[in-house]
């Protein structure tokens, strides 16, 4: 689009005013708005106003002197850009621009001031810097590659570097030798803790010997495995992480001081402003927390193989991920509109239909991940449509819900008021899909409806002719 740029026709509103008490040229900003006004269409005088704008703020005046305009002054229009937030490919258009606006207020007899103030601009547009797309790097970051020893242990390494603001794996490599690669971030520490308890083997140790090439070859098909658009390599930790910057709207000069490889973006913006040490920190556990969130967030399971009580009390140490982690849960307690006397009848206690299979746990998106995979069908822990992660009750509701249980425990009574309206209309023998859970896109046929129509029980046809028989909520399925 911006291989040739038109020239504008000379416009006599245009011409530059020479001050001759110092000798300068000074050219008014909104002259030559008129002059784009006047030469262009509306549709395409967008983009040049556009960059009229940008220019006037980084001159920060009605107008600039005409001698000023010289390779330093295009280049730190271009930096003012960048810090502006504006991506790299839309810098060098602006740039390209001014030099088309600029080229009749140099004149014909200034021709060579002109070539030599844009020279090196080129006509074609750099290449942007590489930015892997943010949501292949939160896919990245939860790849289950455990039936994969290698490619797991790969996958490790390169999301220790992720975490590290992109620490190329020389530099760990060495520091690894020198006794100096600690963890900072909770992410390292997760990483490093799971690596350990599944090798058996000291991380600091494997990186220390990492074969550099092998490991590539892992991360390539790690890459393949995983769906990305482009080849994953250790280079790649770098795009990944400006991705997840740009995600946190952190300005351009910030995530060139926090990253750790020197990108494009950071030789251009070097020295340009400098950033205290804690700011940069806090940067990197910002990013590192929009990639794979280390917060403790409640999250909500339904359990199907036992009660929400008994499978609150299976878990603990004895499975290996939750070792060391900060892990709790909660148990609702019965509807006490249940908890009645019948006549003739022993007292008995019953949990209400929807709330007596729900279990809420509080732990990280990570364990939370990983203790889905270990459940399986046993239980389902529910998530983000949009994203397939784990998704997290806030936690004022949350603490209200069960600050509302502690003090009602014996007289806390259920409502759903939407939900029977909400329930989609089902037979026996239609045919349905499901829409979500851990057979997300399967059809089957409808075999059985609850006495409450809170589930449904489909049957698939298998391979052989088997036929194989579920139970779902009824929210999870779409008749067909």
């Amino acid at each position: 689009m911006c291989d040739s740029i038109p020239d504008f026709t000379p416009n006599p509103s245009t011409i530059p005013h020479r001050n001759k008490a110092n000798s300068t040229v000074l050219i008014s900003v909104e002259s030559l708005r008129q002059r784009v006004a006047d030469s262009k269409s509306k549709s395409t005088a967008r983009y040049y106003l556009a960059m009229l704008n940008r220019l006037e703020q980084f001159v920060d005046a009605p107008d600039f002197d005409l001698n000023a305009v010289n390779p330093g002054f295009v280049a730190d229009f271009g930096d003012f850009l960048v810090r502006e937030g504006v991506t790299p490919s839309s810098v060098k258009l602006f740039q390209m621009s001014f030099r088309a606006v600029m080229k009749d207020s140099f004149g014909k007899e200034n021709a060579s001031k002109f070539k030599a103030a844009f020279n090196g601009l080129g006509s074609k547009n750099v290449t942007m810097e590489r930015s892997m797309p943010f949501d292949e790097v939160v896919r990245l970051a939860s790849l289950d590659l455990s039936d994969q020893p290698l490619l797991q242990n790969s996958l490790d390494i390169f999301l220790y570097s992720l975490f590290s603001a992109a620490l190329p794996i020389d530099s760990m490599k060495s520091m690894a030798a020198e006794g100096t690669l600690r963890p900072v971030l909770p992410h390292q520490r997760r990483i490093l803790r799971r690596f350990e308890l599944r090798t058996r083997k000291s991380f600091t140790k494997c990186i220390e010997s990492l074969d550099v090439k092998g490991f590539s070859d892992n991360l390539s098909i790690i890459g393949q495995l995983a769906g990305l658009s482009s080849t994953l390599s250790p280079a790649t930790a770098a795009d990944a992480w400006i991705s997840a910057a740009r995600k946190c709207d952190i300005p351009a000069d910030l995530i060139a001081a926090s990253i750790q490889v020197e990108t494009d973006m950071a030789k251009k913006l070097t020295g340009k402003k400098q950033y205290e040490q804690w700011r940069i920190d806090e940067t990197r556990l910002t990013v590192a927390n929009r990639i794979s969130d280390e917060r403790l967030h409640w999250y909500v399971m339904r359990c199907y193989a036992e009660d929400s009580m008994t499978m609150a009390e299976s878990f603990g140490p004895q499975i290996p991920f939750l070792r060391g982690e900060a892990f709790r849960s909660f148990v609702p307690p019965p509807d006490a509109a249940l908890d009645k006397k019948l006549p003739g009848k022993k007292r008995k206690t019953t949990r209400p239909t929807f709330m007596g299979s729900l279990l809420f746990i509080n732990c990280t998106q990570d364990v939370a991940q990983q203790l889905k995979r270990y459940l399986g069908a046993d239980a389902y822990i529910y998530t983000h449509p949009a994203t397939s992660l784990p998704a997290p009750i806030s936690d004022r509701e949350m603490l209200t819900f069960m600050l509302l249980c502690e003090v009602s425990t014996d007289t806390i009574t259920y409502h759903f008021p939407t939900r029977q309206t909400a329930l989609p209309a089902i037979e026996k023998g239609r045919t349905a899909r499901i829409t979500h859970g851990n057979a997300v896109g399967q059809v089957g046929i409808i075999e059985k409806i609850s006495h409450d129509r809170y589930k449904v029980s489909l049957t698939f046809s298998s391979l052989g002719g088997a036929r194989v028989t579920a139970t779902v909520p009824i929210e999870f399925i779409t008749p067909l």
